[in-house]
């Protein structure tokens, strides 16, 4: 498991662990404070500084051999702040993993507080101002995210109970989308997104710029020759690359050192060839978060 399982996990996943959605954490006045700091100011982030940084040319700083290190590790430092104290910007404790939708089901069926808001993505409207309410809100967030109208897809809709949650999540599975649950603050999880891999924050941080505001999923996902009939439909969910075409063996190879364990290949798989398999369960990418 990864590091955050071991710090806020109590033995099992962070994001499974129900004291990360408590009522002591939904009714911390620090934790409210703190989020309606951020969404009142939340498209500050995408045009100002970054650790006295401008985000504009934080890609061509961190390509830097020594300055690169240095920002990296500051960055990491803000992303993966637990001080009480942290600063009101959006991303000081804030990061998530990738779920795969079985996990996304259980979290929003069994631990999320209400109220669930389904709004906006936030990172779709900072990056490519495109309004596509593609996240799944819940507790304090939901709360703070509601009286913001540019958050708001529609006053009547808003407001979702657990069912339509759970087939909102269902629907962006089906669509491609990687699913990721987010601490906000840690560690009040509070947030499951569909993440685009064009638009999302913390996999385009990742995979452009070497900082992890993303980790992989708890899982690999591997292929199950006997079942796979080599259709390709797979490689084309894929949205981080993990997936190809064999010519000479025939078959579909899946780069375990790439996948990032969404599960979305084998949800969308008629022939149920792909299946997601523990990480710490394969010695070559055990600890590989």
């Amino acid at each position: 498991m990864c590091q955050w399982c071991m710090k806020h996990g109590d033995g099992g996943k962070w994001y499974l662990n129900a004291r990360n959605y408590s009522k002591e954490l939904r009714e911390d006045n620090r934790i409210i404070e703190h989020l309606e700091a951020v969404y009142k100011t939340f498209e500050q982030t995408w045009s100002g500084k970054y650790m006295g940084v401008p985000i504009p040319g934080l890609g061509y700083k961190l390509k830097l051999p020594i300055i690169g290190r240095v920002v990296k590790a500051l960055v990491h430092r803000t992303i993966y702040n637990e001080n009480e104290n942290r600063s009101d910007s959006f991303t000081d404790g804030h990061f998530g993993q990738v779920i795969p939708l079985h996990e996304a089901k259980m979290i929003l069926g069994n631990l999320a507080q209400e109220p669930m808001l389904q709004s906006y993505c936030a990172c779709r409207w900072g990056i490519r101002g495109r309004k596509e309410a593609r996240c799944i809100n819940f507790g304090p967030v939901s709360d703070v995210i509601e009286k913001i109208p540019r958050f708001a897809p529609d006053k009547e809709r808003m407001r979702i109970d657990r069912e339509q949650a759970i087939e909102a999540v269902e629907q962006f599975n089906k669509d491609g989308n990687i699913l990721s649950v987010y601490f906000h603050p840690i560690p009040l999880v509070s947030t499951i997104c569909a993440c685009d891999a064009k638009e999302c924050a913390g996999l385009t941080a990742r995979e452009q710029l070497g900082l992890v505001a993303l980790f992989k999923g708890e899982y690999v996902a591997i292929v199950d020759r006997d079942e796979c009939q080599v259709c390709g439909a797979c490689i084309s969910k894929c949205q981080v690359g993990a997936i190809d075409y064999d010519e000479a063996q025939k078959e579909v190879l899946i780069d375990i050192h790439r996948c990032y364990g969404c599960g979305v290949c084998g949800d969308n798989c008629e022939h149920e060839a792909i299946k997601l398999i523990p990480r710490d369960d394969i010695l070559e990418v055990k600890g590989h978060y």
